[in-house]
């Protein structure tokens, strides 16, 4: 079945096999890396997406800085920026 398939839409077995494997790699990986943050959230809540890529190459897994910001961005785990309130002196008082 797989076989008729492949040849009826200009695909090898192997290729298709293939994507298969390497479909589930990247969602394996992306949960790796998740658990990962996660866990070094957990002592270092604002940690932002440059300090942790730095943190995750350093220990010997090479993450690429914007993958790992997307990464983050679709499962809503961006560090939001602190709101400041501009102070000023009031000369009229």
């Amino acid at each position: 079945m797989t076989e008729y398939l492949c040849t009826s839409l200009g695909y090898s077995k192997q290729a298709y096999y293939k994507s298969l494997r390497s479909c589930n790699d990247k969602e394996e990986r992306e949960r790796y890396v998740l658990s990962i943050v996660e866990e070094l959230r957990r002592d270092l809540p604002r940690l932002g997406v440059y300090k942790l890529w730095r943190m995750l190459n350093d220990n010997g897994l090479p993450v690429g800085r914007d993958w790992l910001f997307r990464l983050l961005h679709r499962h809503d785990l961006l560090v939001e920026m602190k709101k400041y309130r501009v102070v000023t002196t009031d000369s009229r008082a």
